[in-house]
């Protein structure tokens, strides 16, 4: 399938300041990645130490800090919420050119709950941040192959 790139809706902007919302009434500077990292290993913590049949969905502290990562990102370069739809499924990312830089942050944060991996946030950002600026700065030539940090 062809990577096609779509304008992010009003529902999903709305998700989108709901999630940011949240992290504000929580008291986490969400922009400030130290703090956003903080939040994800305390609410990890919690968390695991909460009994299994007590547990909050943790779709919500993996969507919240996604949504953290991806407006951190977005200080650091210039990048912007769209929607990506390709072989490998659909995703509300943060997209730049030139490069057709993907960064899905759910999905990167997803990928560390499931793992157990605490820890990672500041240093994952750093690393995204330096690949995708790299190619951006490289000016990409890459058509709609893209850079998508799926598998970081």
């Amino acid at each position: 399938m062809e990577q096609r790139i779509l304008e992010i809706n009003a529902g999903e902007t709305a998700w989108l300041g709901q999630l940011i919302g949240e992290l504000t009434e929580r008291g986490i500077a969400y922009l400030d990645i130290h703090a956003l990292g903080r939040y994800y290993d305390e609410a990890a913590a919690a968390w695991a130490a909460t009994d299994p049949a007590d547990r909050e969905d943790p779709n919500g502290i993996v969507n919240r800090t996604g949504a953290g990562l991806g407006e951190h990102l977005r200080t650091r370069l210039p990048l912007r919420w769209v929607v990506v739809t390709d072989d490998l499924g659909t995703d509300l990312v943060v997209h730049g050119q030139p490069g057709n830089v993907v960064l899905p942050p759910m999905v990167m944060v997803a990928k560390r709950w499931y793992d157990g991996t605490t820890g990672f946030l500041p240093g994952l950002a750093d690393f995204a941040v330096q690949q995708a600026d790299a190619l951006m700065r490289a000016g990409g030539g890459s058509g709609t192959d893209g850079f998508p940090l799926r598998s970081v």
